[in-house]
């Protein structure tokens, strides 16, 4: 199986947000070597961006919640050129 790094994880939280995160983001909240449950939480306050933490970490930012779908688009188009 080829390895790419084209891997994106999509939270829809209701019908409020999309959360999109790369691969890179997602090993900040999950530590994929953990044999225990882990979480992840999308914080989404009035008026404001997304916060995302998960059992291993919290992203350092917050994310608009317009990121998505263009965030897909975007990343993909930077690993082309």
């Amino acid at each position: 199986m080829e390895r790419t790094r084209n891997v994106y994880l999509c939270l829809v939280c209701g019908q409020e947000t999309i959360c999109a995160l790369n691969v890179q983001e997602f090993f900040i909240l999950i530590d994929l070597t953990s044999p225990e449950s882990q979480s992840t939480i999308v914080e989404v306050p009035v008026g404001g961006s997304m916060r995302v933490k998960g059992t291993a970490g919290a992203l350092g930012r917050t994310l608009r919640h317009n990121s998505f779908p263009g965030k897909l688009f975007d990343e993909a188009l930077e690993m082309v050129e």
